[in-house]
């Protein structure tokens, strides 16, 4: 890191209203556009070298070519997914992990950390199903659990994400038709109008991330009836 850039980040703090300064050590600081670029260099560098100590069995093989290279992660911003062939490996991966976050100064968050998995046995415990992974007890997704990723919603279920991910958007959609009803219904308004607005809003929250989401005819199909029946 450029030492000209870390005078920056002497001596940051905060005050609360009535109250002492106190420092601010860690984090990225909200609104400033230097921060993020320098927090990802951060954790690239981790990443680099947790990918290093990794075990060449780890991860999701992405081809039967010799020397095929192997999906171990997914990265946007501190939003990280794992990819692994069991909750074991999983927990090996995440043990690594830590160590090299908290070289950096980072920690997991294992309240707002989730595993995944297609172990139909696992899914369907009636109560939490926890693995030690990382120094900390992390919760395994159930089967019809909702948990939210860059605006999508994921259900414990991951052979039925597409429905849980395109029931998501369209609630959400509804939500924004239900937010403006008032004028996508007001007959006094020109009805080009009114279908520029929806368009505007409604559909891209019906089909934001949609691109991705694996959807079957009959998710397609319905998806196109909830649109249409909005603009009628």
């Amino acid at each position: 890191m450029p030492q000209h850039y870390l005078w920056l980040y002497a001596d940051q703090g905060g005050v609360l209203s009535g109250g002492k300064r106190f420092p601010i050590q860690r984090g990225v600081r909200q609104g400033d556009v230097l921060s993020p670029l320098l927090f990802n260099a951060a954790t690239e560098m981790v990443i680099s070298k947790w990918k290093a100590k990794l075990k060449s069995s780890h991860g999701i093989r992405l081809s039967d070519a010799e020397g095929a290279e192997r999906l171990t992660n997914v990265r946007f911003a501190d939003d990280l997914i794992i990819y692994a062939n069991s909750l074991n490996e999983l927990a090996e991966m995440l043990d690594l992990l830590v160590i090299e976050f908290r070289s950096a100064g980072l920690e997991l968050n294992a309240k707002k950390s989730k595993l995944f998995t297609l172990a139909e046995d696992i899914i369907s415990y009636d109560s939490p199903f926890l693995v030690e992974a990382g120094g900390a007890f992390i919760e395994v997704a159930r089967k019809n659990d909702r948990n939210s990723y860059l605006g999508s919603s994921f259900i414990g279920d991951l052979r039925n994400r597409g429905r849980g991910i395109l029931a998501n958007r369209i609630r959400c959609a509804w939500f924004k038709f239900h937010l403006f009803k008032h004028s996508l219904t007001n007959k006094h308004v020109d009805i080009k109008l009114r279908l520029r607005l929806f368009e505007a809003v409604v559909s891209p929250a019906a089909l934001y991330g949609l691109s991705t989401a694996p959807l079957t005819a009959a998710g397609l199909e319905l998806l196109a009836l909830q649109l249409l029946k909005g603009r009628c």
